[in-house]
């Protein structure tokens, strides 16, 4: 089913090529990495040097009458970091999907990719991918934040997605159906967002159904999950967001609530100030965490940063410290 849908999606993406008068590649990439201190009640104290979430990625489109073909692929470098929560001691593929979209119709695209669901609460999470995350309240080097579900964590395989363009007043809808090797089952997502560009303003509720663990973070029972999301950026210098999620497990008695709340400051235009406050009930890990941190552009594409997050649990109390560098590039082939 994989080969043949990538297969599928590249006969898809290059089609428009032989009438293309629009070509473009480009070769993109992140390097990032931290040093770290961490400290828990019950494992005691650490200091690591992390990877945190480097990539190395090409995007190669075709465009034609409005219709663009396209496909990416990302390959990210976590080989020195065995005590990764997202990934194994391995480099691995984070991403490798097709498709095609036209300003009226909307974005069709099949592979590996991540879910909306994902993707609405990144958004909102100034920490992503630094050693101050951990949705667990542990020590993680890459993904969300302590206070957003292990959903926003991750990649999905064999995933047929579909975003709309905006439908009316800033409103717009997405869908997805993620496909099982050997079975008639399928889990599917759907979501709606609102955005009101002249005041900085979003909105959204994302939904995932799940059979079983296929989609990154699912509990192996499968269930449902909602997110209501939201940001503001309409005052000066401030932006604000906030996630409320409910991830209903079969056989699980309480649904899990995750509560994530965020606010940047822009202090002056190369230094940034955020903060971020989480909070977890009936879930393995309950509690509340804060981080809090600034980050200064040193040039353009090039940004270091130093935090701390403190993340008080039923179990166990964390403390965290950290100071990274992070460096992305653009590079166009064409």
């Amino acid at each position: 089913m994989k080969r043949f849908a990538l297969a599928g999606v590249a006969a898809l993406a290059f089609s428009v090529s032989a009438y293309a008068v629009e070509t473009d590649v480009v070769l993109s990439g992140a390097f990032a990495a931290s040093g770290s201190y961490f400290d828990s009640d019950t494992a005691g104290s650490d200091i690591a040097l992390k990877n945190n979430a480097s990539q190395l990625g090409i995007f190669a489109s075709a465009q034609e009458r409005g219709y663009r073909g396209f496909v990416n692929y990302e390959r990210g470098f976590d080989r020195f970091n065995s005590g990764s929560t997202n990934t194994d001691d391995r480099d691995f593929v984070r991403e490798f999907f097709g498709g095609v979209s036209h300003a009226s119709y909307g974005t069709l695209t099949l592979g590996r990719q991540s879910t909306a669901y994902k993707l609405s609460g990144r958004r909102l999470d100034p920490f992503y991918d630094t050693s101050l995350s951990g949705f667990n309240g542990q020590f993680s080097n890459e993904g969300a934040s302590f206070g957003l579900s292990n959903l926003t964590n991750g990649f999905t395989s064999n995933t047929i997605a579909y975003s709309s363009p905006v439908i009316t007043q800033g409103l717009s809808a997405n869908a997805a159906f993620i496909l099982k090797d050997g079975s008639d089952s399928n889990d599917y997502a759907l979501g709606g967002s609102y955005e009101n560009v002249e005041h900085d303003l979003t909105a959204g509720v994302q939904f995932l159904h799940a059979d079983g663990p296929v989609i990154f973070g699912f509990p192996a029972p499968g269930g449902n999950a909602a997110r209501l999301h939201a940001g503001y950026g309409g005052l000066t210098d401030w932006s604000f967001g906030g996630s409320f999620e409910y991830v209903d497990i079969d056989g699980v008695e309480n649904a899990r609530k995750y509560f994530f709340a965020s606010a940047t400051y822009l202090f002056r235009p190369d230094l940034k100030f955020a903060a971020a406050f989480g909070d977890t009930v009936d879930t393995p890990f309950d509690g509340q965490g804060l981080s809090a941190g600034a980050f200064y552009t040193v040039f353009k594409d090039l940004t270091v940063y130093g935090g701390a997050r403190y993340v008080t649990l039923d179990a166990v109390n964390t403390f965290s410290i950290a100071t990274g560098i992070s460096y992305t590039f653009d590079v166009d082939l064409k």
